[in-house]
């Protein structure tokens, strides 16, 4: 469409797919840049509210580029082959949430160290690439900004983590 040669494409970015991995790795930059900030909190607890009000922050910015979300968005729910190129940007944020989440609380199991995260990493998905349902299905909800999201996803989410079983997997429970 921006009628390119598609020699130069080849030339400069080997093949189309990699000037697409290219474009998603450029789409999470602002995610990743949040992500790399230093926590200063004095608690773990306010650590992990840094960090997911970070992560919401720079996801929800309003001068982020629409286009960045909702290709990110189709990225996860339809995976193309040049996602598995982004797999040292996607484990950044992850592995920071487990650190945060581990010491929280050190004595749950990996596995549920890893459900815990996915949980988390859940809703910041569910806010990010789902606000046009929540506003549906809750119009008098008002608007939902990313500082009031982090928060309840971090009480939400420290809630869980508290009433979690130590050392037990949470799979075993069911």
């Amino acid at each position: 469409r921006a009628g390119a040669n598609i020699a130069a494409v080849n030339y400069h970015f080997h093949d189309k797919m990699e000037l697409y991995a290219l474009v998603l790795r450029r789409a999470y930059d602002r995610v990743l840049s949040a992500v790399d900030q230093a926590l200063t909190a004095d608690s773990p607890e306010g650590r992990m509210r840094q960090l997911l009000c970070a992560m919401l922050t720079s996801a929800l910015d309003p001068d982020r580029p629409k286009w960045h979300t909702q290709l990110l968005g189709r990225e996860l729910i339809q995976p193309t082959p040049a996602l598995d190129r982004l797999d040292d940007v996607l484990q950044k944020p992850s592995r920071r949430l487990r650190e945060a989440v581990r010491e929280l609380r050190p004595d749950l199991s990996d596995e549920a160290l890893v459900l815990a995260v996915y949980s988390i990493v859940g809703q910041c998905v569910f806010y990010v690439h789902h606000r046009h349902l929540v506003r549906r299905l809750y119009p008098t909800l008002g608007e939902l900004t990313a500082q009031s999201l982090a928060r309840h996803v971090a009480d939400f989410s420290l809630a869980a983590l508290r009433q979690l079983p130590a050392g037990r997997d949470n799979a075993t429970r069911l």
